[in-house]
Order: C-alpha cells, then sequence, then structure tokens
C-alpha cells in the first residue's frame, strides 16, 4: 500500500534580503571607514544593522518544510528538522489573497495558510 505523503520544502524569501542587505552594508562600512573617518553616527548605525541582520538571518536560516499525510489527515510544519507543528487537515487551508497594483490592477495570489504554520505563497506575485 503506497503512503499519500506530499512534502514541499522551501528557504524563506527574507533570508536572502537578508543576505543581500548584509553584503551591501559592508560595502557602505568599508567606504566610510576608508573615506569618511569622521562620520561616526554612520558607524554606529551600521553596528546596528548588522545585529538586526544577523538576527534575521539566524531566523531564517533553517529551510522550512511543509508535510501533509493524507492516509492519516495531518500536516506538519518542520523548521529545519524539528518538528514545529503536527496537527489535522481542518486546520491548514489555501487561502486567496488580494494586492493592488501601482496601475490599480487587483492581483490574486494562492497562499497556503493554516495553525502554527507560516504562509506560503503557492502562487507567483
Amino acid at each position: 500500500m503506497k503512503s499519500n505523503v506530499y512534502q514541499l520544502k522551501t528557504r524563506v524569501v527574507k533570508f536572502y534580503y537578508a543576505l543581500a542587505i548584509l553584503f551591501f552594508n559592508t560595502l557602505i562600512a568599508a567606504y566610510f571607514l576608508l573615506f569618511v573617518t569622521e562620520e561616526q553616527n554612520v558607524l554606529v548605525m551600521n553596528v546596528f544593522v548588522y545585529i538586526v541582520l544577523i538576527y534575521r538571518i539566524c531566523n531564517y536560516y533553517n529551510q522550512r518544510t511543509y508535510v501533509l499525510i493524507a492516509d492519516r489527515q495531518i500536516y506538519q510544519f518542520f523548521i529545519g528538522d524539528k518538528l514545529a507543528k503536527e496537527s489535522h487537515f481542518h486546520n491548514i487551508y489555501i487561502r486567496l489573497s488580494k494586492q493592488v497594483a501601482s496601475d490599480d490592477r487587483i492581483l490574486v495570489k494562492l497562499v497556503l495558510d493554516g495553525y502554527g504554520i507560516e504562509p506560503y505563497d503557492l502562487s507567483s506575485k
């Protein structure tokens, strides 16, 4: 008997944004250290940005895994290898989310959401 297990592995996009901002923040810090040494306020702000970015990178580093087990009618949500949530199918759903574009068009996307899991966009924006 074949088990009906459906799995989706993904990494949060905020992780990649944080890495890119960390890279550009390092370039800005190097510029101010080499060429503009009298601006101490900018360097203090740069340290604050580093703290926030390192927190975000550590928070979103682990891969997210959504597992649907049809035979048992449950879903599981993993952050890295740690089981964050396991519950029945009635606590997970797919919803439509509406966004208004800059030219007043209405864009609709599918979002996987539920109790104890992070929302995940199933469709492109």
